[in-house]
């Protein structure tokens, strides 16, 4: 992430793009992965926090080398 503007966090070793979306729910984008993982939290869903990413984190560093997009 080479934006200083942008909102990312780290959870269990996967950096995450976070987007507050118009609707009240969240968008969260893998960073720094060979490809991108788009995760969209619904609003409604919102109060388990950083929990669904957490859940994804051991698949996500499985499945998508670390590295820069193509």
């Amino acid at each position: 992430m080479n934006d200083p503007e942008a909102d990312g966090v780290e959870v269990n070793g996967v950096g995450w793009l976070l987007q507050k979306e118009n609707d009240g729910s969240f968008r969260f984008t893998t960073t720094l992965r060979k490809a991108y993982v788009e995760v969209t939290i619904p609003k409604d869903r919102t109060g388990d926090g950083m929990a669904p990413l957490v859940d994804l984190a051991k698949s996500v560093k499985k499945a998508i080398p670390e590295g820069i997009a193509d």
